[in-house]
């Protein structure tokens, strides 16, 4: 027994300090639990789980609410890939999400700041770098942030085309890793530093990895959710599905792109023409749950969900 308990720990613990690609997904639906393979789950702090009829997101007071999840690095070195919904109408500053130490000189930030998105962090060059937004965002929309920290170049996509900035830093060998600080959701953890910076507003979809995505990877997170303006959303069956997925589409021609949880795409296609119908073979993905974006020039955008049997 002892010998087996021993088995499940070691491949436990291999499998936690070598997981590559997703180390963070925090859906923020009803808890603060953490659904990537590393299932390091946070703790709520008077978040408050808000539940309407097409989403489920967190609302953070600005006063007393967040959510701590630990000071594991998550796997992370000399990349880190941000991606998070946000709402505020607030224009102080205010902390999103991050892993961050200044006395180490490493770790990242996603912020805001008078309305901008930042990205922010130290990378062991001993230099503090920030990446602003250039427009505001703290109008009561939602807005999607695809931050990435890509060894020393940043690039920070808001929205997927509303606000697209790089940064070059001066570090040759740049490193985020930190583990003396929690990973944390709406509040800066380091208290000693003055201001916490709570956000104000809602915060939903935090996903961490630990590698750089692409901006069209960034793009399809964004896509692929309902609170991307002037997408709509398809009514597709079998659900789940096996050798074929039917959808219901206005008539045209449409381009269409599949992509799995963490967001890579891992199908796509050109003149898809509808009569009201198109079926797409999926019997050679794996098992699973997808999004499926549909774009026309005429038409726009249509997404929806399915799961691969």
């Amino acid at each position: 027994m002892k010998k087996q308990l021993f088995v499940l720990f070691f491949i436990y613990g291999f499998a936690l300090y070598a997981q590559t690609g997703l180390v963070a997904y925090f859906p923020l639906d009803s808890n603060a639990n953490d659904y990537s393979p590393l299932h390091i789950h946070g703790i709520n702090h008077n978040g408050v789980p808000v539940f309407t009829l097409d989403r489920q997101y967190f609302y953070f007071n600005g006063i007393n609410a967040y959510i701590y999840a630990g000071n594991h690095s998550r796997n992370i070195t000399d990349q880190v890939t941000v991606s998070v919904w946000i709402r505020t109408l607030s224009d102080r500053w205010q902390w999103i999400v991050g892993h961050y130490d200044w006395t180490a000189d490493r770790g990242f930030q996603v912020v805001m700041a008078n309305g901008y998105v930042e990205m922010r962090g130290r990378d062991g060059s001993g230099s503090f770098y920030r990446l602003p937004s250039s427009v505001v965002f703290n109008d009561g929309r939602w807005h999607h942030i695809g931050a990435v920290f890509d060894r020393n170049k940043w690039r920070l996509l808001v929205d997927c085309s509303a606000s697209f900035t790089s940064l070059t830093s001066g570090a040759r060998n740049p490193s985020y890793y930190v583990d003396t600080q929690p990973f944390s959701i709406a509040k800066y953890p380091q208290l000693n530093q003055g201001d916490p910076m709570l956000f104000q507003g809602d915060i939903d979809e935090v996903r961490v990895y630990n590698t750089a995505l692409s901006p069209d990877e960034l793009c399809q997170m964004y896509l692929s959710s309902p609170k991307a303006q002037n997408t709509r959303r398809v009514f597709l069956y079998p659900n789940p599905a096996r050798d074929f997925l039917k959808i219901k589409i206005e008539k045209g021609e449409y381009e269409f792109k599949i992509s799995d949880l963490s967001g890579k795409m891992v199908m796509s296609g050109k003149n898809l023409k509808s009569d009201g119908e198109v079926v797409i073979p999926v019997d050679r993905l794996s098992s699973g749950l997808y999004t499926i974006i549909l774009e026309s020039d005429e038409k726009g955008k249509w997404y929806g969900t399915f799961v691969k049997e």
